[in-house]
């Protein structure tokens, strides 16, 4: 993984039991950022809030949805530059 990024899961468990989880990377930075607030806040109620877990920070929404707020995050990023 490139220095400065972290490894988040990303899915929705169903009731299958498969999970549907996938492993991106993202820049550690984009933490901050508003867009990631409320993937955060889901986190939160979802998982409890864990310091030093191990293992990937758990997102609990669609990969789609992580990946606008991604873009929202990079369109901003590059457009503020």
């Amino acid at each position: 993984m490139e220095k400065g990024h972290l490894t988040v899961e990303v899915g929705l468990h169903n009731e299958e039991g498969d999970g549907g989880l996938q492993k991106l990377t993202m820049p550690v930075t984009y933490i901050n950022q508003p867009y990631f607030a409320g993937l955060l806040d889901r986190a939160k109620k979802v998982y409890g809030y864990r310091s030093g877990a191990p293992g990937p920070l758990k997102l609990p929404c669609m990969v789609e949805e992580f990946i606008h707020v991604k873009s929202l995050v990079e369109r901003e990023s590059t457009g503020s530059q």
